[in-house]
């Protein structure tokens, strides 16, 4: 791949590769490579502290059966993302290894708002117990699109498919809850989703394209 990134970037790989010259394109993939090599361990340990307190807290197994899962969807991303990732030096290439990176966002932020819905929701505990597993799961979100906000800089669409439903659907089903507690950290959360989604937009119009050293998805 070129090593030239004198160019400025949109901040966006979402328009077809079509609209780019060819070096561009492929320039730009690979950063989004070596971003996404930094950003997946942090996403791993997330991952498994977030089982590790639920497990403490409920004794139930489905976070462990979650974690395998887990690690088995973050398996195949980083197969894809730094194995095949060294053999596309083609368009085409590039093109398919974008797809399908893009369909590991999506699996890696569905993932997280599982947990919360399905897991953490199905827990027999008190509310109050509830509530406090559900803010530790959004602060691990709320780190983790943050991260996939920096991480993923030279695509905002990688960061979008990540965090949409990552976010979303976990905190819309935070907030419409009858209780006093558990409402709060989803609507915290969605607040946040949306300050970073300006944040994103102002950078995608203005920020060059460099090289990523944050955590993420």
């Amino acid at each position: 791949m070129r090593s030239d990134r004198s160019y400025r970037s949109v901040f966006s790989l979402q328009q077809a590769p079509a609209v780019f010259a060819p070096g561009v394109f492929l320039d730009q993939v690979e950063v989004l490579q070596q971003q996404f090599a930094r950003a997946v361990f942090p996403s791993a340990v997330a991952a498994f502290l977030s089982a590790c307190i639920i497990y403490k807290f409920s004794s139930d197994s489905a976070c462990l059966y979650w974690l395998i899962v887990f690690a088995f969807i973050t398996g195949l991303r980083i197969y894809h993302g730094l194995v095949r990732g060294r053999e596309q030096d083609s368009i085409v290439g590039a093109s398919e290894w974008y797809s399908l990176f893009l369909l590991g966002c999506i699996l890696a932020g569905s993932m997280w708002s599982y947990l919360g819905i399905a897991v953490i929701a199905g827990l027999e505990m008190s509310r109050l117990e509830l509530a406090f597993l559900h803010g530790i799961n959004v602060l691990f979100i709320a780190g983790l699109t943050a991260g996939a906000l920096l991480s993923y800089r030279t695509s905002f669409l990688a960061f979008l498919v990540f965090s949409l439903p990552a976010v979303v659907p976990y905190g819309v089903y935070l907030a419409v809850q009858p209780d006093s507690y558990q409402p709060v950290p989803g609507i915290l959360l969605l607040m946040y989703f949306l300050f970073l989604l300006m944040i994103g937009f102002n950078n995608r119009l203005n920020q060059p394209l460099t090289d990523g050293n944050s955590t993420g998805s």
